[in-house]
């Protein structure tokens, strides 16, 4: 009898402990499971916090992308302006400079409206060239014309530029009326002064043109 009591209690406490391991492993299970849904939702907010961040990265990209283009074009608009307005200021600091020019023959009656001479004579001669001396007396006249006539507009045709040799005569031929560029022809310095793109006079010679120079 006392061994069937002892089995008995024995049997007893395994129950008690069975029940209480099967406790144990319950609220493990229950605490595991919780722990489970709760890391699934973290990770569901996280997913959810890190995809608008995802969105917003090529946005600032392109944002900053556009910005760096636009500083651009706008320094060198600037840099634009500052070299324009340097020409421009030249320009005008150098007016007699530019008020007799190097043409071409065929632009002589297409300079501009109003009045203007164009000199046509050898310019690209050198030193031991016959025409040198003609060239450098036509050149210095025009620039004692021009000192004391700053407002005159006065050009200059190379005679000796191959883009102009359609003008030089190959006889002795002139044609003192010209009424356009196809039609110029001439075989010596000469001047030309034009008035609303008409040739009003016509002046043969190195010695008539620095003489007409110097009136």
């Amino acid at each position: 009898m006392a061994e069937k009591k002892s089995k008995t209690k024995a049997n007893t406490e395994n129950k008690k402990s069975n029940t209480a391991k099967n406790k144990t492993n319950s609220n493990q299970k229950k605490n595991s499971s919780t722990i489970g849904k709760a890391k699934k939702k973290n990770n569901i907010a996280s997913s959810r916090k890190i995809e608008p961040i995802s969105d917003v990265e090529p946005m600032s990209h392109s944002i900053i992308i556009i910005l760096v283009v636009l500083i651009i074009f706008g320094l060198v608009y600037l840099l634009t302006v500052q070299i324009t307005k340097k020409d421009t200021e030249k320009e005008v600091e150098e007016g007699v400079t530019i008020s007799y020019e190097k043409i071409l023959a065929g632009s002589s009656f297409s300079m501009r409206d109003g009045e203007y001479i164009v000199v046509y004579y050898h310019m690209s001669t050198k030193e031991d060239d016959d025409l040198y001396d003609d060239m450098q007396e036509i050149s210095t006249q025009i620039s004692t014309y021009l000192g004391n006539h700053s407002e005159a507009y006065l050009y200059q045709v190379d005679l000796g530029s191959s883009l102009n040799k359609s003008v030089i005569s190959a006889t002795d031929e002139v044609n003192t009326s010209p009424n356009s560029a196809s039609e110029l022809k001439m075989k010596n310095p000469t001047l030309i002064k034009f008035n609303e793109k008409k040739v009003v006079e016509y002046i043969q010679g190195k010695d008539e043109i620095i003489q007409y120079l110097s009136n």
